[in-house]
């Protein structure tokens, strides 16, 4: 290399005695190269006064360096040699190593999939630089600020109260539980020690500049070559703890991408070599999106990376479709390929598809259930008449099904049509015509439970029927209805009603045109819940008011009577579900999922966005004593028990918040018609196993008659077990305990005709009260007293008859449950799960109070009977569900009567999430326990880990996660969190979900701007719901101009939804009465 010119302008760098220059490769070069190797040496160390002053030169500066180490740089990157300046003899051997053929430039088609990972470009490659202002954003207050997280540099807005205390910036916090730190040498001698799994053949380290001998001592020394200058001590040892501080983190990672990608490779293979295998090609595509998480290090998937993961799974879901042959495999195939589908094609392109796929399958009922979302999606293509046609053909499809035999095979197509009618029915009222859905439900009701003897033929039925139907006597749901078989038997036709008369809607109280009408539409849509029959007010000037039989006829089907007994329970949770009320009976066949499908999943007011908790509960360490959860549970989302039912204030509660929603009118179905309608079923049409919910529903609207109402229930059902617990339960959530231990003591002690292990009901319902009572001691006496009945509640419990009662209760459950006697079986398991906690031995909280007993000897009893429940195939069950809830309830009476130990509880309940993530208790209880001062979450860590994953996502639980991130985070996570909710597949269609987030936006001073977007969404989303667009009339009634009211107007009534009063003539008539009021 030739030495620099003499005349440049170069400055004095001092020596340094420490410094080691780099041991390079040589180069063969001539004589006059070799004999400029001092000007060499000084040219490096110019360069190092030049790093010296790198972090406020820039960009220039570095290309000044770059320009004075062209041998440096040519040996680090043959791209960066390509483009600086070279002296003669230089160029003279590029040129000639160009001519040689070695090409000066690389072509990478890849990059650097490093910057995926994480995030960001190699910092060694950026030059240094400091932000003015602390990351202050120029021209915004000082609540905006941008700060590192790792690698990345994020923005984030700060609030007031974050600026008073470094304990709520949760990134320092996030630095600071990193760990104790540690540093780590690297080890010396490198020979292996004998457990390793492989062979080390070179070292590891890096190689060193210098000497790199064995006597070195720079593994220890900071390294003065550094491309950041001269390296600090301080530095340094900063380096290693933060390396030691996130070993752990990092080993874990390490394995699990592993393991995944390990997984990823056991699969593909198995894929190529038995091509045939659909659960492996299933598993495989649900491999890709945690594949993705893990290389994206836990941040949120872009747009155009969702887009990339579908077009992979559709490409696999298509291959896998080459090698399947079972038509349940294809269907599971193709409805995933659809689901790509939407994210890859347009509208067009995906709504062929589906005609293709719907030619083809068109037996398939999963196929068309997804066509019928697919359908209700398509804004472009929906119309209501369109998708009315679609069902009616479903219909007359199932009603040949139903008419054919085998016997099996009518019990399926019966819970198929069921089904297709509850959608049907839901659609029908969400577009707004309730009047006609009202009337369906009606018909079926009556066709179904109220049928006249010696008719047992649909056509015959569906004819008389009709005739019924138009005499416009009182129908089931309207008072005083005695139903159709009391009709048919009656000698003379009953006189029909009185014509009903409509109070005059009031004036609306606004100016705007809009607004009014708006207002006028809701109070007509509002009196227009239930059919009006021909001589009522009002009907000439709606044709919609009265409905004809005619036109439901081509809804209603007619059940087999063989189907009854086991068709008739599903028939009332549809029509639970239709009104908006949690279900009667736990079932686990076709219409389960109908509870929290997105289509029909009910409104509450709990559903909102808003804290589940006190908000000051966050800010410190809580005491679990004194805090409760949210025990206003929505009922679909919790198994059903009498516990919950007739729950007290301090216990979740099924019904009563759901109820009170659906008086205050957040649903359109009527509370009074349905407690009318299951008021006839259990009293006139003799169901008995809908007494208990009837009961509970009469509770929970007016619990001061529900001692006449359950008074009248014994007495017709006098040999009702569960009748008799739920009247006391009814009274002891009334605060009437001693009226409900007389009720217990009545029954126990009185022969009503039943087997005695059914009667262990009312001593765990005993039992509980004593317990909530602070009476622990009398509970174990109740729970004995089942075995041996002349025990004094007052005396202690002998060994012996502890003894003899264990011993009964555990082998009674034994052969209950090895019969299938499962609710009975049920019962003597809590019975044995109480006396554990009562009167276990071993109990190793040696401080627990006197309330308390022995909770691990209830649990691990409760564990040991997980194996006889899967040789059963009784896991993940309702008779599962419903044993841990009583643990759970267990574990929270245990937090709430003295001490006790939070990693158990939470650890426990984190288990019990993991059992049934779609639990809502379990979900409550668990953020209940989490609750406090935590860098980290663990309730969205479960929540994005379990809760929200395939195939436990649902509506229900993006609720509760929407709830979470209003308590525990903030405004933009919130936001974060309905969005969420909205892309995903299961909640997309939910319309009371869209029109949360739609007032959530509004609300917010922030986020109004985005409202109006947020509405347009959710008309692409859900086209079908007329309440959706009545929130333009509504809410945004002042964001939105005229054009674009009278625009969504049009849209509904080019979609072929029920409109009540024209908005052109309603226009003109406020126009002129504004005007005559101006001119008087």
């Amino acid at each position: 290399m030739a030495p620099y010119d003499e005349n440049q302008n170069r400055r004095t760098v001092p020596k340094f005695g420490s410094f080691k220059p780099a041991s390079g490769p040589s180069l063969e070069s001539d004589a006059s190269a070799s004999s400029s190797k001092p000007d060499v040496r000084k040219g490096e160390d110019e360069s190092r006064g030049e790093k010296r002053r790198r972090t406020h030169r820039g960009d220039h500066e570095r290309s000044r360096r770059h320009r004075s180490h062209p041998e440096q740089h040519r040996s680090r990157s043959p791209l960066r040699s390509g483009t600086s300046n070279q002296n003669p003899k230089e160029e003279e051997r590029r040129g000639a190593t160009k001519a040689d053929g070695a090409d000066l430039f690389l072509i990478d088609k890849k990059g650097d999939p490093l910057i995926l990972r994480y995030g960001t470009n190699e910092r060694s490659r950026v030059p240094s630089y400091f932000r003015f202002g602390r990351g202050r954003l120029m021209g915004s207050t000082q609540r905006f600020e941008i700060h590192l997280n790792g690698p990345k540099e994020e923005w984030s807005f700060r609030d007031h109260r974050d600026m008073r205390s470094i304990f709520r910036d949760k990134h320092l916090m996030a630095r600071l539980a990193r760990g104790t730190p540690r540093r780590i040498r690297q080890e010396t001698d490198g020979l292996p020690r004998g457990d390793e799994d492989f062979i080390q053949l070179f070292k590891t380290n890096k190689h060193k500049r210098g000497d790199g001998g064995p006597d070195s001592s720079e593994d220890d020394q900071p390294n003065y070559r550094s491309i950041h200058g001269k390296a600090k001590p301080e530095d340094f040892l900063e380096s290693d703890f933060e390396s030691d501080s996130n070993t752990s983190q990092l080993a874990a990672t390490e394995t699990e991408v592993s393991t995944m990608r390990a997984k990823s490779i056991e699969l593909s293979r198995r894929v190529r070599d038995v091509p045939g295998d659909i659960g492996a090609w299933l598993e495989l595509i649900e491999l890709q999106d945690g594949l993705l998480r893990e290389e994206q290090g836990g941040r949120p998937k872009s747009q155009n990376e969702a887009r990339a993961i579908a077009d992979i799974r559709a490409s696999m879901f298509e291959k896998a479709l080459e090698h399947t042959k079972l038509p349940a495999e294809r269907e599971k195939l193709l409805i995933g390929l659809m689901q790509e589908g939407r994210r890859l094609w347009d509208s067009k392109t995906l709504a062929k598809r589906w005609q293709e796929v719907s030619e083809s399958e068109g037996e398939s009922f999963p196929l068309w259930n997804a066509y019928l979302d697919f359908q209700l999606t398509d804004m472009l293509a929906f119309s209501f008449e369109d998708v009315r046609s679609f069902f009616i053909k479903r219909i007359r499809f199932l009603r040949e099904q139903l008419s054919k035999p085998p016997e099996e095979g009518v019990v399926f197509a019966s819970q198929q049509i069921i089904y297709v009618f509850l959608r049907l029915t839901r659609f029908l009222h969400d577009s707004g015509f309730s009047e006609l859905a009202i009337a369906a439900w009606q018909a079926l009701l009556e066709m179904t439970f109220f049928r006249p003897k010696g008719i047992e033929e649909p056509a015959p039925a569906i004819a008389a029927l009709g005739n019924f139907w138009e005499t416009e006597v009182l129908r089931i749901g309207e008072a005083g209805a005695q139903g159709w078989g009391k009709f048919a038997d009656a000698d003379a036709v009953p006189t029909p009603p009185d014509p009903a008369k409509y109070p005059p809607a009031p004036a609306p109280g606004t100016r705007d045109q809009y607004k009014a009408w708006g207002l006028v539409e809701r109070d007509r849509a509002s009196a227009s819940h239930f059919p009006a029959r021909t001589l009522d007010e009002g009907t000439e000037d709606d044709p919609y008011r009265v409905v004809l039989f005619s036109d439901m006829e081509e809804f209603l089907f007619w059940l087999p009577p063989s189907t009854l007994p086991d068709i008739s329970s599903r028939l009332q949770d549809a029509f639970l579900v239709f009104c908006g009320l949690p279900a009667a009976f736990s079932t686990d066949d076709i219409t389960t999922p109908s509870l929290d499908n997105a289509f029909t999943a009910a409104r509450s007011e709990e559903d909102e966005a808003q804290p589940l908790q006190d908000s000051g509960v966050l800010h410190g360490s809580v005491d679990l004593s004194t805090k409760r959860p949210s025990f206003a549970a929505t009922g679909s989302r919790i198994a059903i028990a009498p516990d919950v039912l007739f729950a007290s204030h301090n216990w979740f509660q099924y019904l009563p918040k759901r109820v009170e929603a659906i008086a205050k009118g957040e649903s359109q179905v009527d509370l009074s018609w349905a407690i009318t309608v299951l008021r006839q079923l259990v009293r006139l049409g003799g169901i008995e196993q809908l007494a208990e919910y009837y009961l509970a529903m009469e509770c929970a609207q007016e619990p001061s008659s529900a001692r006449k109402v359950a008074k009248a229930l014994l007495k017709q059902y006098p040999s009702n077990i569960r009748l008799y617990n739920a009247y006391a339960l009814t009274e002891w959530a009334n605060q009437n305990a001693e009226v409900s231990k007389k009720v217990l003591v009545s029954a126990t002690k009185q022969t009503l005709g039943f087997a005695p292990e059914k009667s262990q009901v009312l001593w765990n319902t005993w039992a509980w009260m004593e317990l909530d009572a602070g009476n622990k001691h009398a509970a174990l006496a109740r729970l004995c007293q089942s075995v041996e009945p002349g025990l004094d509640e007052h005396q202690d419990v002998s060994p012996t008859i502890l003894l003899k009662t264990r011993s009964h209760l555990c082998a009674t459950r034994d052969h209950l449950l090895w019969t299938m006697q499962l609710e009975d079986s049920l019962q003597h398991a809590e019975s044995m799960v109480l006396l554990e906690y009562f009167a276990a031995e071993d109990n190793l909280d040696s401080a627990a109070s006197d309330a308390q007993g022995n909770i691990t000897a209830a649990l691990r009893n409760i564990e040991s009977l997980a194996p006889e429940l899967a040789t059963r195939n009784l896991q993940g069950s309702s008779y599962q569900e419903r044993l841990v809830q009583v643990a759970a309830r267990l574990l929270y009476y245990h937090a709430t009567h003295g001490p006790f130990r939070p990693v158990f509880i939470r650890e426990r309940l984190r288990d019990f999430v993991k059992l049934f993530p779609r639990n809502l208790m379990f979900l409550r209880l668990f953020a209940w326990a989490e609750s406090g001062l935590r860098i980290d979450d663990p309730v969205n860590e479960v929540l994005q880990n379990v809760a929200l994953v395939a195939p436990h996502d649902c509506v229900s639980n993006r609720i509760f996660a929407i709830q979470h991130a209003a308590t525990a985070g903030t405004l933009h996570s919130c936001r974060t969190a309905f969005e969420a909710a909205l892309d995903s597949d299961e909640c997309r269609g939910n319309v009371s979900l869209w029109i949360y987030y739609i007032r959530f936006c509004y609300r917010s001073r922030e986020l109004r701007g985005k409202a109006k977007d947020v509405f347009h969404r959710a008309l692409a989303a859900c086209p079908w719901s007329k309440e959706l667009y009545m929130e333009a009339f509504g809410t945004l009634v002042g964001e939105m101009s005229s054009p674009e009211l009278r625009a969504v107007f049009n849209t509904i009534s080019s979609k072929g939804l029920r409109v009540h009063v024209d908005l052109e003539e309603f226009v003109k008539r406020w126009k002129e009465r504004q005007g005559g009021s101006k001119s008087r």
